[in-house]
């Protein structure tokens, strides 16, 4: 009975290096395609290094991808220079980045500004592209009940149903 709980352990031991190593072999394969300019690689390499504690390593990443036209990775580098990590502390810079991301796409990014007090019109873009929390700011203030129901299904379909 002992050997056949000692062999569920080997087993057990065995999945874990066999996870660990697909994930290093896909860290790998991030960090070929970064180097070979892929701007979404160089976005996932951001966050493996965010996650491993190199937070300046994760900054220039995503500013890299970032300036290669990534909207969430604007957002991510915006965030590094909102809150200083991996580089200097720049509030005015980061709202240039949350901008270029807008910009590009990004809602998140947009949604951002407007709860920076940048512009409504952040909002009205974030909801636009289907920001679940944007489309719940503003049914808030719709001029009826029907545009309402409209953005607040909007959230829930985009996944804001907590946040509805």
């Amino acid at each position: 009975r002992a050997e056949r709980g000692r062999g569920g352990f080997a087993a057990a031991e065995a999945l874990e290096l066999k996870a660990a190593e697909l994930a290093q072999r896909a860290a790998d394969g991030h960090e070929r395609a970064a180097t070979a300019g892929s701007a979404d690689a160089m976005l996932n390499v951001g966050v493996l290094r965010y996650n491993s504690g190199d937070l300046a390593g994760a900054a220039a990443c995503w500013r890299e991808a970032a300036q290669r036209g990534k909207g969430n990775a604007c957002r991510y580098y915006a965030r590094c220079l909102m809150r200083g990590e991996g580089v200097r502390e720049d509030r005015a810079a980061a709202t240039r980045w949350l901008k270029k991301g807008a910009s590009a796409g990004d809602a998140s990014s947009a949604y951002s500004l407007y709860l920076a007090g940048e512009s409504d019109r952040y909002l009205a873009m974030a909801a636009a592209s289907g920001h679940a929390a944007a489309c719940v700011d503003l049914a808030k203030t719709a001029s009826s009940s029907r545009e309402a129901l409209k953005l607040l299904r909007r959230a829930v379909a985009n996944g804001g149903a907590a946040v509805a």
